[in-house]
């Protein structure tokens, strides 16, 4: 086994201590001969233990050395493991020094321990390669380590090479991530000596709203996010704020809650709103005409909270949030009582500035997910929060005769990755659309239908928009 161990490079930094690292100088010893038996199986038996102990901790099952083993891949943090957990397998001479790592790996995996045991007569390690642990409950044990652990484990168990061994890892790397953070959901801090310490629980009891103190913006948050979708399917309109006038689109917004809408988009105008089609391009121009600011909305919806606490997220773009200042930006709209954000043209890969800042407050950043975005859509789905807008149509904003994309599929690919509420937006403009596009998803947003509404009627736009939301979202619980 140290001849093994020893061929290790870029997972050949394990500490000294660890149970591998143990074994493999008993091992070296034993075969040497130079060795008194007694003592040579009481170090044996230490390490089982260990072996045995976590185990315990993430309820492993049948061969627990090829669960340890897996166990330290998906664990050891080391520059080619971080790469692929961002962006997967990529090409270059680390995959080579990786495969050679994988192929040590699987000769561990392999390892025969049988002439050993037979000479020493003790059978531990035949035990725990076929090992029937005791069932027992999911609190007492990080199920979320455990399953994936198990699961890698067992295609590792059948992999012929170190190329399969390579993909099954690296697959795992960018679906789960690696290391302790990557794997746990819960850690409590320790003080060592000074040195702050990160530890993952494993032991995790069932948490409610009400045992969480100090969060009381947070939990409102979570409960009308989540009230917002298990009402039924639920209808999502759109406005643009200050079209015609931010005093129409305070009433705008109790109007649509009275008409039944779950969640309101308020659109905060842009110059060069990219995403939009001409039916709302003209509605930010007349919005900003009028002199409509992103502080004269955070004033509108301080007023508007004191009346009501449907849920409402922002949609902009990212030179508004910009332009305001980040961190300003977003503090601000969760201090007046906003729910989530909405920035359409700021991509996956380039989300984390904003989303960082929007975790901070408890404000929910709301990703798209595109028909062209197949081979993305579980990654974006993965790190999804609130709820997932499912858009379409291609290109911008409007009302469409047809609606041709396979919403289905979407919305399948989306639960597989992710237990999240999926709303359906962009070219939904009639009933039967709506209730179609319910039919596949959790809702139906609508916006350019709205604003043609507000364009058409203009201050006295109000009770026309109230009877076309009563009648889409009574078409959306028929779906």
């Amino acid at each position: 086994m140290h001849n093994i161990v020893s061929k290790l490079l870029i997972y050949g930094d394990m500490p000294k201590d660890s149970i591998l690292m143990e074994l493999s100088d008993i091992i070296r010893e034993y075969k040497s001969g130079d060795y008194k038996k007694d003592e040579i199986i009481t170090r044996i038996y230490n390490q089982i233990k260990r072996i045995l102990e976590v185990s315990t901790d993430y309820a492993f099952d049948k061969n627990l050395w090829h669960n340890y083993l897996t166990y330290l891949l998906i664990t050891n943090e080391n520059p080619f493991s971080l790469t692929c957990e961002k962006v997967g397998a990529s090409v270059g001479t680390v995959n080579s020094f990786a495969k050679n790592d994988f192929k040590q790996f699987k000769a561990l995996f392999d390892y025969d321990f049988k002439p050993m045991e037979e000479e020493l007569g003790i059978d531990c390690f035949t035990k725990i390669e076929n090992y029937q642990a005791i069932g027992k409950p999911e609190l007492m044990y990080n199920k979320n380590v455990s399953e994936k652990v198990r699961d890698l484990s067992e295609k590792l168990e059948s992999a012929k090479d170190e190329e399969e061994f390579f993909d099954h890892v690296t697959q795992f790397y960018k679906d789960y991530g690696v290391g302790m953070f990557g794997l746990n959901k819960a850690f409590r801090i320790s003080d060592n000596n000074g040195k702050v310490e990160f530890q993952a629980i494993n032991n995790m009891e069932k948490v409610m709203l009400d045992d969480l103190v100090g969060y009381e913006i947070q939990k409102k948050k979570l409960v009308d996010n989540t009230e917002a979708f298990v009402k039924g399917k639920a209808f999502i309109p759109f406005i643009t704020c200050g079209d015609p006038s931010l005093e129409i689109t305070e009433q705008l917004v109790y109007a649509m809650e009275e008409a039944g809408a779950d969640l309101i988009e308020l659109g905060i105008p842009f110059s060069d709103p990219t995403a939009e089609g001409p039916v709302i391009q003209e509605a930010n121009v007349r919005a900003l005409s009028g002199g409509v600011t992103t502080d004269k909305i955070f004033d509108m919806v301080v007023k508007i909270r004191k009346k009501t606490s449907i849920p409402m997220v922002f949609m902009t773009y990212a030179n508004v949030v910009f332009s305001y200042g980040t961190e300003r930006f977003i503090r601000k709209a969760a201090e007046i009582g906003m729910d989530g954000l909405i920035l359409p043209d700021v991509p996956f890969e380039e989300k984390e500035e904003f989303d960082v800042v929007c975790k901070q407050y408890g404000l929910e950043l709301i990703s798209l997910i595109a028909p062209t975005s197949h081979d993305r859509i579980t990654r974006i789905a993965k790190e999804a929060n609130g709820f997932v807008y499912c858009v379409s149509s291609l290109g911008v904003t409007g009302t469409r005769t047809q609606i041709t994309t396979d919403i289905g599929a979407m919305v399948k690919l989306v639960k597989a990755a992710k237990d999240i509420p999926c709303a359906v937006g962009f070219g939904i403009s009639t009933p039967e659309q709506a209730k179609k596009m319910a039919a596949q998803s959790d809702g139906a947003i609508v916006g350019s239908a709205i604003v043609k509404i507000c364009a058409a009627h203009g201050e006295n736009c109000v009770p026309y928009v109230k009877d076309y939301v009563k009648s889409m979202k009574d078409a959306v619980r028929e779906a």
